[in-house]
């Protein structure tokens, strides 16, 4: 009789033991498998909002395009010798496809972005130092542009200009004036005047005589006072100019960057 109870007192506990251990297995791989949902469902959390903040947010393809550029060029300004001085978006040609103008420093050096279908162009007008400019003439959405500009007795009467015009599918050179620098004498003696001597110059590619020349030369200058560079929005007031390119191309994120100094502030 003792040992027949001895019997079933060990059965029972090892009963207890085996369902103890039973219950601890279950419990375990409960936990396993909740802590697997918890991982996996912030893991498809996280991977989601990743893909959330990857979706573009533009409403229209030209946006994403000058997004992607513009990051892109703020993301190469170390390498950049000429720096970033601001933007500005609008449709400068009256095609209903807003531009983006980047002035990539202060003396008129630009880029001019146009988005046409499915592709984006790229315009360089560039400028040597202050000597050359870039004008917007907006009644017509025009583009004049000169490189360089005789300012020396070297560059006695160098003229150079041209006129962009938009023909639908893109700018095209419409007009040009050119004339090489000619020579400018500079005498010591009171007795003597300067004397200067102008170059060949040519309207078109086409040799002009000097009066008619001049006379196209007039009008220009008149563009030129008439008329004024792109309203651009300058990085000087870096939060504004943050917030001008998010709310223009709604995927833009300003990227780590490092404005170099400007001449004017």
């Amino acid at each position: 009789m003792f040992i027949k109870k001895a019997f079933s007192t060990v059965l029972a506990g090892f009963c207890v033991l085996a369902l103890t251990a039973c219950q601890t297995s279950v419990k375990q791989e409960r936990t396993q498998t909740l802590q697997d949902l918890t991982i996996t469902t912030f893991a498809t959390t996280e991977s989601e909002t990743t893909e959330l903040e990857t979706i573009c947010l533009c409403e229209y393809p030209w946006q994403h395009a000058y997004a992607e550029y513009i990051m892109d060029y703020i993301r190469q300004l170390p390498e950049n010798p000429y720096g970033l001085y601001g933007v500005y978006i609008g449709d400068i040609n009256d095609d209903e496809i807003p531009e983006m103008v980047i002035a990539m420093n202060e003396f008129h050096y630009t880029t001019i972005l146009y988005y046409t279908g499915d592709a984006l162009t790229e315009m360089l007008l560039e400028t040597v130092s202050c000597w050359g400019s870039v004008t917007y003439i907006a009644d017509t959405g025009q583009i004049l542009f000169s490189p360089f500009g005789g300012h020396t007795d070297g560059t006695f009467g160098y003229r150079e200009y041209y006129l962009y015009s938009w023909t639908g599918t893109g700018y095209e050179q419409t007009f040009s004036l050119f004339r090489d620098s000619g020579y400018y004498y500079r005498y010591r003696s009171d007795t003597e005047e300067d004397f200067g001597e102008y170059n060949q110059g040519y309207i078109n590619g086409v040799e002009t005589d000097f009066d008619t020349f001049e006379a196209e030369l007039a009008h220009i200058y008149d563009l030129k006072m008439e008329n004024d560079y792109f309203p651009v929005v300058t990085v000087i007031d870096e939060a504004l100019f943050e917030r001008y390119l998010e709310e223009s191309l709604l995927c833009f994120v300003m990227p780590d960057h490092q404005f170099r100094e400007v001449f004017y502030n």
